[in-house]
């Protein structure tokens, strides 16, 4: 059993005031019951996952970015913590409060850091209430450091090689940079359960 602590501690996340970590078994899972074609669609997200490896070896695509939006209190959040615990791999919890900065710098830095988690710790990178760092850079009431800063989030979404799934929620869809819907294979419009 030393070996096996060892091998849990090597997987262990270092801790970051950017973001929360739950590992899956601190995840108590909720049983959501949505409409069907939601249902299918995040079965089958948890399918891919498991046979990702099959997958990426017949060089077919391999939806690991996904976008939950819809009301407050319709369960997005919970449905990226079901996700991590029926997969068992952690959630991160980006705590956007943290990662903004007055700095721009240090908003780019904080954002690298956030994204090589993924590229080193297979993990569900959780962007919740992503409107806040991915909003519309059209809007004009926007400073242009923020519109910046969503051209920085962009990059990194294109940029990383990740071994797990990156999730954004938001109840307001409207404000989403039109680039940035692009950027996510998989987007599940989410109703109350």
């Amino acid at each position: 059993s030393i070996l096996q602590r060892a091998r849990s501690e090597s997987k262990k996340i270092d801790e970051s005031e950017l973001y929360s970590i739950f590992y899956p078994e601190e995840i108590k899972e909720t049983k959501l019951i949505y409409p069907l074609q939601i249902q299918q669609r995040i079965n089958g997200i948890i399918k891919d996952r498991n046979n990702k490896d099959k997958i990426l070896e017949n060089n077919l695509p391999y939806a690991n970015k996904i976008l939950l939006y819809g009301e407050p209190w319709t369960g997005k959040t919970q449905i990226a913590m079901n996700l991590a615990k029926q997969l068992h791999i952690p959630l991160v919890l980006v705590r956007l409060d943290e990662v903004i900065s007055s700095y721009l710098g240090k908003t780019w830095k904080n954002l690298k850091d956030i994204f090589s988690l993924i590229g080193k710790h297979e993990c569900i990178l959780f962007f919740d209430e992503l409107d806040a760092i991915g909003k519309n850079r059209n809007d004009n009431q926007e400073l242009w450091e923020l519109k910046r800063v969503v051209t920085v989030f962009l990059q990194n979404l294109d940029i990383t090689d990740a071994k797990g799934l990156i999730i954004g929620a938001t109840n307001h869809p409207d404000m989403i940079d039109l680039a940035l819907w692009r950027r996510f294979d998989t987007i599940l419009s989410i109703e109350s359960p």
